[in-house]
């Protein structure tokens, strides 16, 4: 892949964490609509944007110390299934108030 292609996909995925719709994106830059949805697919753009969200809610519920409730975790592809298990123990010893050192505890044994 040529350095000015890989810049093209970066200006494209800031684009796409910025907000714009992968469709839109495909008619601005004149990119078959295909084959933008399938290279972000491909990278897997929206579950990496997923899971950003759900890092920042679940820091901003540690630190904050509230108890409102998360959203529920949405990552659909890779370990899916690993990550939504500790994302919802997490998410549970968050809520619950619990020590930083049981937090700790997940957080470094789920690395």
């Amino acid at each position: 892949m040529s350095r000015s292609s890989r810049d093209t996909w970066e200006q494209l995925k800031i684009s796409y964490i910025a907000g714009a719709g992968l469709r839109e994106i495909a008619r601005k830059m004149n990119i078959p609509e295909g084959t933008v949805l399938a290279h972000a697919n491909r990278k897997g753009w929206t579950q990496q944007i997923q899971a950003a969200k759900q890092e920042t809610k679940l820091k901003q519920l540690y630190f904050s110390g509230t108890e409102a409730a998360a959203p529920a975790p949405t990552v659909k592809s890779g370990n899916s299934s690993a990550y939504r298990g500790l994302f919802e123990k997490l998410l549970s010893l968050v809520i619950n108030k619990s020590s930083k050192a049981e937090i700790d505890s997940v957080v470094y044994v789920g690395t």
